[in-house]
């Protein structure tokens, strides 16, 4: 196991969890060195050795997602031939490794108190902004009514994610006043935005009981030695967080 290429997550009661970092791959330039992204420029060959290094690290195979800034969560239960077009998926069984990719976007994990769903969630501001947790709450309930455990992954940061009020116009819009909250002013017609607090307000608008919250606190904007960053640099790669039922 490389140790230098992933950071485990403990704050699930049944299920593993972890996050890639940017280091120990074999990617180079922009990408170097861990990037598990296929859409970025990468060598494909160079990504799947990335890939495999990192599963071989976390103990499982994952399931990596087709994102597209939607708002579908779809039902696994096996390992797909291709990758799944939505932003969230969703299984109840055990030892299959669910993989969110980002670069600054927040990588959601849930988790149903009895042990028997779990789920990743690509939250990118329009997907939250347009019901990507809601709609993959709603899919979870059909599995599953016990109380939700959440974590929330390493994104850009609440002092580095600029905005327009266009922005927080949306989540007003979605989310109602309290959406408000999750916005501060930087500058002239700039916004410092929240993904966490908007994700947390997400989860607790769609009516699901949340058992425990858990941040990682980690800026992806700042962290560079650790993370991949889109608004550090455009081209870049991209990291994943996975969950997978024990």
């Amino acid at each position: 196991m490389n140790i230098d290429c992933i950071e485990r997550i403990s704050c699930f009661d049944n299920a593993d969890a972890a996050f890639s970092l940017r280091n120990g791959g074999e990617s180079s330039g922009n990408y170097a060195s861990l990037n598990l992204g296929d859409h970025v420029g990468d060598d494909p060959k160079i990504v799947e050795k990335n890939r495999l290094k990192f599963e071989q690290a976390f103990g499982h195979r994952c399931v990596f997602m087709h994102q597209l800034h939607g708002t579908k969560a779809t039902l696994i239960r096996k390992i797909p031939d291709f990758s799944p077009e939505c932003d969230a998926i969703v299984t109840d069984v055990k030892g299959l490794g669910l993989a969110v990719m980002t670069a600054d976007c927040l990588p959601l994990l849930l988790q149903t108190g009895d042990g028997k769903v779990c789920a990743a969630v690509h939250c990118g501001w329009k997907g939250l902004a347009r019901g990507i947790v809601r709609n993959t709450v709603s899919l979870i309930r059909k599995l599953s009514t016990s109380s939700l455990e959440v974590y929330t992954g390493p994104c850009i940061g609440p002092l580095s994610f600029e905005v327009g009020p266009e922005v927080r116009d949306e989540f007003v819009h979605a989310f109602g006043s309290d959406a408000n909250s999750a916005f501060k002013i930087s500058r002239a017609d700039r916004l410092l935005c929240s993904l966490p607090e908007l994700t947390s307000l997400a989860l607790m608008q769609s009516g699901v009981e949340i058992a425990k919250i858990v941040h990682s606190g980690c800026d992806t904007f700042k962290e560079k030695e650790r993370f991949f960053s889109y608004r550090r640099h455009a081209v870049t790669g991209r990291m994943v967080t996975v969950i997978s039922l024990r």
